[in-house]
């Protein structure tokens, strides 16, 4: 999101994704990063952008995972430096930009410990993290990547991340008129993919039944 205090990232990918996003954003400083969990590919380049002078957030159940630099059982290529964020984010607290968006931070654990989405109730905008897979079809390396990653977590995460994911649903935060912005694949309006959450649950059951 650009402002006039400059720029707002939610997850700043791999270190190997700097150079394209300093290309897209044609020099605009980026001031701050809310990151919706600890794993590399949301989180691996934080310490860079850090270093260059911006403010890095997450909840405080990440603050373990990001310290060590991502899962400690993780092949190396899905680490990265560890680090503290600049700033500890909890269930409910408010991200106000420019006066134009106000998010508010949900606390949906179940991909990792911390995972958090971000919210936007005016616009109806969800920021999904990995909470929401993206669609299925034509998405395919997404979805094996998602499905691996699924199965190498505790049955109690999945259980959680299904229980995060209809709790969205049952409390109305996810509707027909919600724009998904997923942590993979392109944004999407729930009434284009009105079988999203769907699919995303029963992926996460079919890992608990494997």
């Amino acid at each position: 999101i650009k402002a006039d205090s400059g720029i707002t990232l939610f997850d700043c990918g791999l270190m190997e994704t700097v150079t394209m996003l300093q290309s897209a954003l044609q020099a605009e400083r980026v001031t701050q990063v809310f990151l919706t969990h600890g794993h590399s590919d949301h989180a691996g380049s934080s310490v860079y952008w850090l270093k260059e002078g911006a403010k890095v957030f997450a909840s405080q159940e990440e603050c373990t995972l990001l310290a060590s630099g991502g899962p400690e059982n993780a092949p190396q290529a899905f680490r990265y430096p560890g680090f503290e964020p600049a700033g500890v984010l909890k269930l409910d607290d408010r991200i106000a930009i420019d006066k134009v968006f106000d998010f508010v931070v949900l606390h949906t654990p179940g991909h990792t410990s911390g995972s958090v989405c971000y919210y936007e109730e005016h616009r109806d905008i969800l920021i999904s993290g990995d909470l929401m897979f993206g669609p299925v079809w034509g998405h395919m390396v997404t979805f094996l990547l998602e499905f691996l990653t699924s199965l190498r977590q505790p049955n109690a995460d999945l259980q959680s991340q299904i229980e995060s994911l209809e709790k969205l649903l049952s409390s109305g935060v996810i509707k027909r008129s919600t724009l998904i912005l997923p942590g993979h694949g392109a944004a999407y309006h729930m009434q284009e993919k009105p079988n999203a959450a769907k699919r995303s649950s029963s992926l996460l059951r079919l890992c608990l039944r494997l």
